[in-house]
């Protein structure tokens, strides 16, 4: 989730529909990104990027596929009563422009890679924060801002890397509520990691998805100064770092 200080945002984050589930990972190449820890003189952002550099970027979207199927049909009802039970009045947008609808729409090129397109509920709201968040599986919730600001390109770079969440949602709510800060920052570089072989897999460039956390940074901060969930999140010069790893090794180069 993008990061943000706003009370609906934090509200609507806090919010699932599943207790935290440590029996299962939700596949091989999870578990040993997650389960890595660090030794002597290596740090876990350097042991996450080698467990996920020495695996074939060719099987990292199929692996995560077939281990983790999309919410069941009455979990993602419940998903989106919840979600519009939490809103205000006036928190949802529907009058939107013909822009706005394209943008919205060229979404379901990432989403199909995933088979979440007939799943997820998209829903615009109305934050004064450029913010794009992922509630309980089943809606993925824009503010207004981030759909000004973000081209077409970037929004579809930000979705891809919520759509990662999805396939680690008990895990990053068990992170949530223990406060483990350094497996939240590994859930988010993972995350990056799909959003970039998403945009690959769609035949766009990876790098739209730094792009758009970088274009929503430089429009919060000035704003609203620190976020309150900082340290849930990586910085932008680990997520730089990170990123031209990623993109090497979708090439082959690693």
């Amino acid at each position: 989730m993008i990061i943000t200080t706003s009370r609906l945002l934090r509200d609507l984050a806090a919010n699932s529909l599943h207790p935290p589930d440590h029996s299962r990972l939700a596949a091989p190449i999870v578990a040993a990104i997650l389960l890595t820890l660090p030794v002597q003189g290596r740090s876990q952002f350097q042991s996450l990027s080698t467990s996920v550099l020495n695996t074939d970027p060719r099987a990292f979207l199929a692996c995560l596929k077939n281990q983790k199927q999309p919410v069941s049909a009455e979990l993602r009802a419940a998903a989106v009563a919840s979600f519009e039970a939490s809103l205000p009045d006036g928190g949802e947008i529907t009058d939107l422009s013909q822009a706005e609808r394209r943008k919205l729409a060229a979404l379901s090129r990432v989403l199909l890679i995933h088979q979440r397109d007939s799943v997820y509920e998209i829903r615009v709201l109305a934050l004064p924060q450029a913010a794009v968040g992922f509630y309980a599986r089943a809606v993925l919730w824009i503010s207004r801002p981030a759909l000004d600001l973000l081209n077409t390109e970037q929004l579809q770079g930000v979705v891809a890397h919520e759509i990662g969440h999805d396939y680690l949602w008990e895990e990053t709510r068990a992170a949530q509520q223990g406060k483990d800060y350094p497996r939240l920052r590994e859930i988010e570089l993972f995350c990056d990691a799909v959003g970039m072989m998403t945009l690959k897999s769609a035949g766009l460039s990876a790098s739209h998805m730094l792009a758009s956390v970088e274009r929503l940074a430089d429009f919060n901060q000035p704003r609203f100064g620190t976020p309150l969930n900082a340290e849930s999140y990586p910085s932008l010069a680990q997520r730089r770092t990170w990123a031209r790893q990623v993109i090497r090794w979708a090439a082959g180069k690693y």
